[in-house]
């Protein structure tokens, strides 16, 4: 892999088995150290319609699973053979820090990086920044099998 790769949001979909209306990440910046992936809050976006309607946030949840998602985007590409395996995340997350509030209309930007490997377990830290506001910070675990 070349370092500092860029995927646009053809190549990220082509990665990621999530359909459009859940997949949180558009496009990434990947290397074999990290991953930056990037995301705009559709103000309109379904999952916004019945979560505080009057003052919309984005759901604390969707933030994790766009981190797992970055976490799995970056074994795509770093670990020989994911692309065969199924990736699994599973609500697995150690960690996890609300800072500040998503709103619709934000950019989300995801770092992400491998921390440790322990057998099909592989383990990340990862922040998600508004601007360079910390919105959430956790340690994401995803296997691969």
């Amino acid at each position: 892999m070349a370092d500092g790769q860029h995927l646009d949001w053809h190549e990220v979909k082509s990665r990621l088995p999530h359909g459009n209306d859940f997949r949180f990440i558009a496009k990434a910046d990947v290397s074999q150290e990290r991953i930056i992936a990037r995301f705009y809050m559709v103000p309109l976006h379904q999952i916004l319609e019945a979560h505080f309607p009057d003052d919309p946030i984005v759901p604390g949840v969707f933030i994790l699973e766009a981190m797992a998602q970055a976490a799995g985007l970056w074994l795509s590409i770093n670990v020989e053979d994911a692309g065969n395996k199924k990736w699994d995340f599973s609500g697995l997350a150690g960690g996890v820090r609300w800072r500040r509030k998503v709103r619709p209309g934000d950019i989300l930007e995801i770092t992400a990086r491998l921390e440790k490997v322990r057998s099909d377990f592989y383990y990340f830290v990862a922040e998600a920044k508004v601007g360079d506001e910390l919105a959430c910070e956790a340690k994401p675990i995803v296997a691969l099998r």
